[in-house]
């Protein structure tokens, strides 16, 4: 049989599953006022009319008990109770007695106040099992039960403030939805009859909950194949359960989830899942039994397949859901990170590549001079021969000095190539030397600009050196252009190392250009924000995030129209 067959079969039997009602007991509740006829309960009595003696009638149907027993907790005034027709005991806010095959086919409650008021009462059916072993956890329960829902609210939400990524904001948005359904059912279980209001948000809340399971599963679900008719389905969802919204407030019922039952949609978004886990989404585990559990909660609340109260079962089921799903957002944001540092880590590198080009103009001038030198020596090492003039001392000294002219080009080579190799491991370095190697990379590029470097206090450390090195490039590269642009005769640069009050390392890098302008001055470090057209505005940018999250530092920046300066701190 195929999968579309099953999936078939599966929502018909959501669809036509009957109910085998366990505590829909025949029990009519009836209220008599002094000497008046009974009457069916409603909230316009209950809510409008004042009673001071009064009584209240059960009618059994004694065939649904024959093998069973259960509870009825009657929330009344226990002083004003005087007669009644069956055994009971009293509680903080009531009385309690248990009805059987045995009990009286009517049960009557005779009350005398001394004035006229409004009643406040309840009644609630529980069972044996629900009594007897439950209902001291009871009040715990549902404590743990409000404070998982919103504390995975309040995880999902804070999530969102911080990435705003949407399927989050549904993600809490939902978990806010199922806690005021579980508060306002609670809240509807201590009273009798409902008035039109109680009645609309009963029924629109479950639809508003709806609806956040489907923006939640749509934005988050992936699909390689029917991703538009999937997509579509989910949209007419939404737009049936805000009609409904509207309707139960003119109708005060619910008319969609009359047509079909909130079980058969829930299977439907489990189907979904379980598509998109078999088309390569696998993370879709986690919503197929975030799904299994609410469809399971709602089975047994809607067809009362067990013994206890409905609250209770979602109160118990909900919280699981709300767990699932929230280790699948643990889960996405640990992938999140993880995906940001690497992605981190490229922008150094591909901003140390896109220097890359200034860098080899750097090396060209920084060799320039030696090869000319090493082109001297050669052409009198020429002449020596020519003239017969090469002795021992002699020979030692052209050896000497080629050998000084190579090793400084060996140690520009060695500067540029620990620059570019992307270095993860911490190492330990005097931050005056490190200033110097970036000093010595970028100095033949500064034409005739001046830079000083004072040492007022050295400090070593243990970090990234490599990354350290391309902040301090990134600034300087940045002063060098605003002094270029500048046009001014007199051009510097300062540095200067010290220290914080706190013995954290202090590097000051000043220019005396114009400065930056007040209303982009904020924008500095923004990734891809750049005043000079040629400039890819992510030098600084990337400085912030090296300071920050790589050196656990901190970087600022001060200017006036005598110059900037920007402070790295670590």
């Amino acid at each position: 049989m195929s999968l579309g067959k099953y999936c078939f079969i599966l929502l018909l039997f959501f669809s036509n599953i009957k109910a085998s009602y366990l505590r829909d007991l025949n029990i009519e509740i009836l209220l008599k006022n002094q000497k008046e006829t009974y009457q069916s309960i409603s909230s316009n009595i209950l809510k409008k009319e004042k009673f001071k003696n009064y009584s209240i009638k059960l009618i059994l149907d004694n065939e649904e008990f024959l093998n069973k027993q259960y509870y009825v907790r009657f929330r009344c005034d226990k002083e004003e109770l005087f007669s009644s027709n069956i055994n009971y005991n009293t509680e903080k806010d009531g009385i309690i007695f248990k009805i059987n095959k045995n009990s009286p086919n009517e049960i009557y409650f005779e009350f005398k106040s001394k004035k006229e008021k409004i009643l406040d009462i309840n009644i609630v059916v529980i069972s044996q099992f629900e009594y007897e072993v439950l209902s001291k956890y009871v009040e715990t329960i549902m404590g743990i039960s409000y404070g998982i829902i919103f504390c995975a609210f309040l995880y999902s939400f804070i999530i969102y403030l911080n990435t705003k990524i949407k399927s989050v904001l549904f993600y809490s948005y939902l978990q806010i939805s199922i806690l005021s359904v579980l508060v306002f059912r609670n809240y509807l279980n201590t009273h009798l009859g409902y008035n039109y209001m109680e009645n609309v948000l009963d029924f629109a809340l479950k639809n508003i909950t709806i609806i956040a399971i489907i923006l939640f599963s749509k934005e988050i679900l992936s699909f390689n194949k029917y991703k538009k008719y999937i997509r579509a389905i989910f949209d007419i969802l939404i737009f049936l359960n805000l009609i409904d919204i509207f309707l139960i407030f003119i109708f005060e019922d619910t008319i969609l989830y009359e047509i079909i039952s909130i079980p058969l949609l829930i299977a439907v978004l489990i189907l979904f899942s379980v598509l998109s886990y078999f088309q390569g989404f696998k993370e879709s585990i986690y919503f197929i039994l975030g799904w299994l559990l609410i469809l399971f909660c709602l089975l047994v609340e809607q067809y009362q397949l067990v013994d206890i109260n409905d609250n209770l079962i979602l109160a118990i089921g909900l919280p699981l859901e709300s767990l699932i799903l929230s280790s699948y957002l643990g889960y996405k944001l640990k992938l999140m990170i993880k995906e940001k540092r690497e992605k981190e880590r490229l922008f150094i590198q591909q901003n140390k590549l896109a220097s890359m080009g200034e860098m080899l103009n750097n090396i060209a001038h920084q060799w320039r001079q030696p090869l000319a030198n090493l082109s001297f020596i050669n052409m009198d090492l020429q002449l020596a021969i020519q003239n017969n003039d090469l002795n021992k001392n002699y020979l030692h000294q052209i050896i000497k000095d080629s050998t000084k002219q190579i090793d400084f080009m060996s140690n520009t080579l060695d500067d540029f190539k620990g620059f570019y190799q992307p270095n993860k491991q911490k190492e330990n370095f005097l931050l005056s030397n490190t200033v110097k190697k970036a000093i010595n990379i970028i100095k033949p590029s500064l034409q005739s600009i001046k830079l000083t470097f004072e040492i007022k206090k050295d400090k070593e450390l243990t970090s990234y050196e490599n990354e350290y090195i391309q902040v301090i490039l990134n600034i300087l590269t940045n002063a060098k252009d605003a002094l270029l642009e500048s046009k001014k005769s007199h051009q510097e640069i300062k540095i200067e190392l010290s220290q914080t009050e706190d013995k954290k390392s202090k590097l000051k890098i000043s220019d005396n250009a114009y400065g930056i302008e007040k209303k982009i001055i904020n924008k500095i470090f923004e990734p891809y924000f750049s005043t000079k057209n040629k400039n890819s505005g992510i030098g600084l940018y990337m400085s912030k995030i090296i300071v920050q999250s790589h050196l656990k530092g901190e970087i600022s920046l001060e200017s006036s129209k005598k110059g900037t300066s920007f402070y790295i701190i670590i």
